[in-house]
């Protein structure tokens, strides 16, 4: 029976062959492990070792059948949704040069292939209150988010809410969180009123 080994260190299929008349002799193929965003299903390939003569030695053939399973993603199906294929497709890749990758556009709702409509978080700042306002989009999954907060650029950030998928928002260091699940607008808010300094900077980090 041919033999396949999938392993991140060495993979390959291995194909049997007979030289000259004898048996338990091998071929190995290299195989690449390459991520894309195909969602048709599973391909079969087999791989054929020709029978021949070389260097006075005969070469009886064989023959291995390899199986390519392709696992959807939520990411994945939503780029093949919106029209997405080769780099294009890529979560950290921008189609349409507006600043937001493709794993953003996913998360936020918005449309990889349009720069109009681009949906960034906002923060408000009124003297009292610091307010990061995020609308999420309701339908992506399998992503994490956290926001983030710093007083100054230059120096480590810290969360202000994280949420992981499944989960719920859970809000840090003095902030609170109000979501809207039907809409998915988010908001991370802290009151500043009695704190110095009286400024921040604020981030939406998002894991796939």
């Amino acid at each position: 029976m041919p033999e396949i080994f999938l392993s991140s260190s060495n993979p390959a299929v291995v194909v049997p062959l007979s030289v000259n008349g004898a048996v338990g002799y091998q071929i190995g193929f290299p195989i690449s492990v390459v991520r894309d965003n195909l969602i048709t299903g599973n391909k079969t390939v087999t791989i054929t070792a020709t029978p021949g003569v070389a260097t006075g030695t005969i070469f009886a053939g064989g023959s291995a059948t390899l199986t390519i399973v392709n696992v959807d993603t939520p990411f994945s199906v939503w780029a093949g949704s919106q029209s997405l294929t080769g780099i294009d497709s890529q979560p950290l890749a921008d189609p349409d040069g507006d600043g937001l990758s493709n794993v953003l556009e996913y998360a936020l709702g918005s449309q990889p292939k349009q720069w109009s409509s681009k949906n960034s978080p906002s923060l408000v700042f009124d003297g009292a209150q610091l307010n990061f306002r995020l609308t999420l989009n309701p339908s992506a999954a399998g992503l994490s988010f956290t926001v983030e907060y710093t007083t100054e650029l230059g120096v480590p950030w810290s969360a202000a809410a994280t949420f992981s998928s499944g989960g719920q928002w859970m809000a840090s260091n003095g902030f609170t969180v109000a979501q809207n699940t039907a809409t998915g607008e988010i908001d991370v808010s802290r009151d500043v009123s009695n704190a110095a300094p009286s400024h921040g900077f604020m981030r939406l980090k998002v894991g796939y």
